[in-house]
């Protein structure tokens, strides 16, 4: 085989070894807030899910939820409501429903919203990170009973 025929060869090979080696990548699937008026220490529910439209399995991760008075993740500000652990991780093109309940913080009565991080403490390396702090759309509004 003549030496450029090889180069070719070899620059095909790398190329489609690129496309193989694809990282996971973890995303939002289709959420909703069952009841969008809850008092303070009160259960509320709300589902939600997580994809992996990545190309390769994604190991176990975490999805972390709070209360937020606007729509961007702050773990320094934001009311902590708590995670959702997936122990076994998900394969590429599989996804997980998260049906999440839990009571609601000691917050001042406010308008919130629901936001997560999707592997919050980066276990898993992925093909894009930037689709990992999500909202969901509908606002929660939590509001505290007054003694009557």
């Amino acid at each position: 085989m003549p030496s450029c025929a090889r180069a070719t060869l070899v620059m095909l090979l790398i190329v489609s070894s690129g496309v193989v080696m694809a990282d996971p990548n973890l995303a939002r699937t289709g959420t909703s807030v069952t009841a969008p008026t809850v008092e303070v220490g009160t259960l509320f529910r709300f589902t939600t899910g997580v994809i992996n439209n990545g190309n390769t399995a994604a190991g176990p991760f975490s999805v972390r939820f709070r209360l937020s008075l606007d729509t961007q993740y702050d773990s320094a500000t934001d009311a902590l409501i708590g995670d959702f652990d997936v122990p076994a991780g998900l394969a590429a093109g599989a996804s997980v429903a998260i049906d999440f309940q839990k009571a609601c913080p000691t917050l001042p009565s406010n308008v919130y919203y629901v936001v997560r991080s999707i592997d919050f403490a980066d276990a898993v390396a992925e093909s894009n990170e930037d689709d990992n702090l999500i909202y969901l759309a509908t606002p929660v509004i939590v509001f505290t009973s007054t003694p009557g």
